[in-house]
């Protein structure tokens, strides 16, 4: 380093482009006011010599939270408002975007996108399970306990009906964040499976998207949530289950089992099982919840791993209350006491649920109940 704090020669960083934020990308917004930073971002058609392409386009849609990527049709007419999402491509490399067309946005297109191998492809659910007349029952999606106290709305409370809830928590202490959810079945609804065979599930309405950030300099206290589950009971809330994951949850789990909650462990780690009857929910529609930013943005940036088959957040990103969402759409799912509540036959419960069920890492009831006791009574 030279005195004045210059640098004796030229930094580089070259680099694709992945997920948005990267440091490359961020660097490149702070380039839009630092007169020391340059950047070259090109794409192929830009730099190739003249007569490389025949000037013939195909266009892409990027996407974004809600939608995903897709080449457009020949004549297809896109909104005004999402002309910008548009991007024509040469022709000649409309075989790349039809092989993988993530790989391509990337590597050809020079297009971030949320996610290198998303577990949910079709964003487009995601969108169509956010409903506006569904409203949290937090006044605002994040607290810490602290300086940003918990309040809740308390006429949702007061008439939240006789359906069972399911509270699922996914704990964090300094550096993560803690996801609460909690969602109950007001009712089953069919879901035709190719031409013949119809299926009886169950229909998920979340009433509660919550995420606790530890306080400046502090630890989150775990007490605050029980504290917060014991004020939705007194309230009405017919609160049934509560689990949490694994981490630094038993002390807790036999606090709360000693209140009358029947509580459990249920990782989302150990397992994808709990993420893919999620994905078949959001796919069927089945799942209504209110508008949450950070579990819009979570859902759309899961990956699973093409070796190991684990869902997982990519770099600088999160799962803390997609994880919570989870639990409590699986749990409503294969827990056959919502059946029973709804007068819908035990026989009625699909092959594939039954089989999630049995799977799961860790049962409902007592703490360390066997994996069978997530499908029973």
């Amino acid at each position: 380093m030279q005195a004045g704090g210059g640098l004796p020669g030229i930094l580089c960083l070259p680099s694709s482009k992945r997920y948005p934020g990267e440091f490359t990308e961020v660097k490149a917004k702070e380039a839009r006011t630092n007169p020391r930073i340059f950047v070259y971002d090109k794409r192929a058609w830009d730099i190739k010599p003249p007569g490389t392409y025949s000037g013939q386009k195909f266009f892409i849609f990027t996407g974004d939270q809600f939608r995903k990527p897709r080449v457009l049709d020949k004549d297809e007419k896109v909104a005004q408002a999402d002309r910008d999402l548009v991007m024509p491509i040469p022709l000649e490399h409309k075989p790349d975007f039809d092989r993988d067309l993530l790989s391509a946005l990337r590597e050809i297109a020079g297009v971030s996108t949320l996610a290198l191998h998303p577990f949910i492809s079709n964003t487009d659910s995601i969108g169509k399970c956010v409903r506006k007349g569904i409203r949290n029952m937090a006044l605002g999606d994040e607290a810490d306990f602290v300086n940003r106290k918990v309040k809740m709305v308390t006429d949702l409370m007061n008439n939240a009906g006789e359906w069972y809830r399911w509270i699922h928590v996914d704990l964090g202490i300094t550096s993560d964040s803690a996801g609460i959810v909690m969602g109950h079945c007001p009712r089953f609804v069919r879901v035709r499976r190719g031409l013949n065979e119809i299926e009886l599930l169950p229909m998920i309405k979340i009433d509660l998207i919550l995420e606790i950030m530890p306080p400046p300099n502090g630890e989150i206290n775990f007490s605050k949530i029980r504290e917060l589950i014991y004020l939705m009971s007194k309230q009405g809330v017919p609160i049934r289950w509560v689990t949490y994951d694994s981490y630094q949850s038993r002390d807790s789990l036999q606090i709360l089992r000693g209140k009358g909650y029947t509580t459990g462990l249920l990782s989302m780690d150990k397992t994808p099982i709990p993420y893919d009857v999620l994905k078949t929910s959001l796919y069927d529609t089945r799942v209504r919840m209110p508008h949450n930013d950070k579990v819009i943005l979570e859902l759309s940036t899961l990956e699973r791993d093409p070796k190991t088959g684990k869902v997982d957040h990519p770099p600088n990103s999160s799962k803390d209350v997609s994880d919570a969402l989870a639990g409590v759409v699986y749990g409503l799912s294969t827990r056959r006491e919502v059946y029973t509540q709804h007068n819908v036959a035990h026989t009625a419960i699909p092959q594939w649920l039954q089989s999630a069920g049995g799977q799961a890492s860790m049962g409902v009831g007592e703490t360390q109940s066997s994996s069978n006791d997530i499908v029973s009574d």
